[in-house]
């Protein structure tokens, strides 16, 4: 996704549209736009055609385009059935994460129990061997809110529904509402929870993430999921939005302090 980005911009800046940076390169215009879309990946032979047209030498788009063809430590958890690999290379580069969550418990924050019993539900069953790689996965992601050399800060936007929902049975629901409270005492987790008691409000009709990088070249991801599929947006307009919907849900949730005391309180019905 860097790498489509940085080889759209450099066509825009070039004044040059989509079907005559095409024909240009000998490509079909639905082929250089798969690349500027990162559906299809560069490689190095055609970033150098392209900076040659663009009349642009940028060392660091090869390095990233070398980078782009390599595979990520993640892959390895992957298999052809897993929906969310694209999302998954995005959020292992990513340094900050905004999420609303309506029903489920983000998976930064998510026990293996509870993480295990969200995988085992889908329509479709994974195998074993799949079922222990999206689990493993998930909780290798997790390291990344204490790991100090490459962080990831969170901030969680929960729904009171998630917090209610019977995830795995209630031993594993009670265990995953108290590894919510002593995650929020890591530097890098921010928990609000967003009570029943708001009544109607924006943000209600999906959940939504927004991930950020410490590269100012790299725009902010806007990432959303739905029962068929997922979405990953870098229009700065669309995600500017999101980030008005996520910021005014702040303002109305419970403080990070209420959230915990009112989770704590949930646990200790259970």
């Amino acid at each position: 996704m860097r790498v489509a980005r940085r080889i759209r911009g450099m066509r825009v800046q070039a004044g040059l549209t989509l079907a005559e940076a095409a024909t240009k390169l000998d490509k079909t215009k639905s082929a250089l736009s798969g690349l500027e879309t990162g559906q299809s990946r560069v490689d190095v032979h055609v970033a150098r055609s392209m900076m040659d047209l663009y009349d642009r030498y940028d060392p660091d788009l090869l390095d990233l385009v070398r980078q782009s063809r390599s595979a990520g430590w993640w892959v390895q958890y992957l298999s052809p059935r897993y929906r969310d690999r694209g999302f998954t290379g995005l959020a292992a580069d990513a340094s900050a994460k905004i999420e609303l969550c309506l029903v489920l418990i983000p998976g930064l924050l998510q026990t293996e129990a509870y993480a295990r019993a969200i995988f085992d539900g889908r329509l479709h069953p994974w195998t074993a061997q799949e079922l222990a790689n999206n689990v493993a996965l998930r909780m290798a992601r997790q390291r990344r809110l204490t790991d100090p050399e490459h962080p990831i800060d969170l901030v969680a936007l929960i729904d009171e529904s998630a917090l209610h929902k019977n995830v795995g049975g209630m031993e594993v629901m009670h265990d995953q509402l108290r590894h919510l409270v002593k995650s929020a005492e890591l530097p890098a987790v921010t928990i609000q929870v967003l009570p029943n008691s708001l009544g109607t409000r924006v943000g209600m009709n999906g959940a939504l993430v927004v991930l950020s990088y410490p590269d100012a070249d790299d725009p902010d991801v806007l990432y959303t999921e739905t029962i068929t599929g997922s979405m990953h947006v870098d229009d700065i307009e669309v995600v500017a939005e999101a980030r008005a919907v996520l910021a005014r849900l702040r303002s109305a949730a419970l403080s990070p302090d209420e959230s915990i005391s009112f989770i704590e309180a949930i646990a200790d019905r259970m």
